[in-house]
């Protein structure tokens, strides 16, 4: 009866080895089964992969054959080229070049030695006053005068005052219609408050003498439009300004 026992219990505890040595074979076979159906999914098909071709790790864009490449010619970079400059003949300044060489016999070396005549005939209304200022009656309020005012009525015919060049003809916006003329030593006169219609041939580097009309009076001057009509007469040697009449005869 315990021989019998023993043998019962013997092949209880051979099956259930039996059965857990199977349960171990049946999990591994499933890892297995698994693994394999994972890379077998990962892994493309023959159709999947048609159509797809493989670039090398350094590939470049094909460069066309109807293109040449130039480095000679071609800047490495397109702002370092350099752009020539236009150049032009055109004057930049209305003076005429030299002006003290081509001057008629009265050329004054300085301001001592140099005579005027009064550029048109009439009474001087406001005289030199370049360190007391004055009233204006047309601004208002009080100034210096760097020239003189000699009355005279619209039209009447204007003078150069001494030899010279005629270095500028030009329409200032306060002084109106205005001709320089350079005598030679850095002494220049000026006649303010022209007309607009010039006689012919007063342009830059034109020479007059004494005398010869060089415009008429006009009304053209804005910061003096309420004074009577007149000429503004200013002189400047070596630019500044200096009183006229110091210098007539």
């Amino acid at each position: 009866m315990k021989q019998r026992y023993e043998q019962r219990s013997q092949f209880i505890h051979a099956g259930i080895w039996s059965l857990a040595v199977l349960a171990l074979l049946t999990v591994g076979m499933m890892a297995i089964f698994t693994t394999a159906g994972r890379r077998s999914e990962a892994r493309p098909s023959p159709d999947q992969t048609q159509g797809i071709t493989e670039m090398p790790d350094d590939s470049k864009p094909p460069v066309s054959a109807d293109v040449e490449e130039d480095d000679e010619n071609t800047p490495a970079n397109p702002y370092d080229t350099e752009i020539p400059g236009v150049e032009t003949d055109a004057p930049t300044d209305v003076k005429p070049d030299d002006t003290d060489k081509d001057l008629p016999t009265a050329s004054f070396d300085n301001g001592d030695s140099f005579q005027a005549i009064m550029p048109v005939g009439g009474e001087i209304a406001k005289g030199f006053t370049d360190d007391i200022a004055v009233y204006s009656l047309t601004m208002n309020d009080y100034r210096v005068h760097s020239g003189i005012d000699i009355t005279a009525p619209v039209g009447t015919p204007v003078s150069a005052c001494a030899d010279g060049v005629i270095e500028r003809v030009w329409q200032d916006p306060f002084l109106g219609q205005c001709v320089e003329i350079t005598h030679g030593g850095d002494i220049r006169s000026c006649y303010a408050n022209l007309s607009f219609d010039l006689p012919r041939g007063i342009e830059p580097g034109v020479t007059v003498l004494a005398g010869d009309v060089i415009g008429g009076v006009g009304e053209t001057m804005i910061i003096e439009m309420a004074d009577s009509d007149h000429l503004h007469f200013s002189i400047t040697v070596k630019g500044i300004p200096v009183d006229p009449i110091d210098y007539m005869k």
